[in-house]
């Protein structure tokens, strides 16, 4: 089963949604992760999600998120990683 990660340290996907628009944040069910050490334990008890949206001041880079290791390149599925803005 797929599930959405949404990754931000304080914000909620409605409250994504109130300044993207995106009707993603509003229309998908998300698990909501507030940090690295949640996010890699929501990865590994999930699986890889269909969905992963990054705090907009976060992002991959901050966390140093090893795609490779985690095989988010490889999955046969196509995943989508949204940045938020804001």
């Amino acid at each position: 089963m797929g599930y959405n990660l949404f990754l931000d340290d304080y914000r909620t996907p409605s409250d994504a949604f109130s300044y993207t628009k995106d009707e993603i944040y509003i229309n998908e069910m998300w698990i909501i992760v507030r940090n690295y050490d949640q996010f890699i334990m929501a990865i590994n008890n999930y699986g890889i999600p269909h969905i992963i949206s990054f705090d907009h001041d976060l992002g991959a880079d901050h966390y140093n998120i090893n795609k490779e290791k985690y095989n988010m390149t490889s999955s046969p599925r196509k995943q989508d990683i949204i940045a938020q803005s804001g």
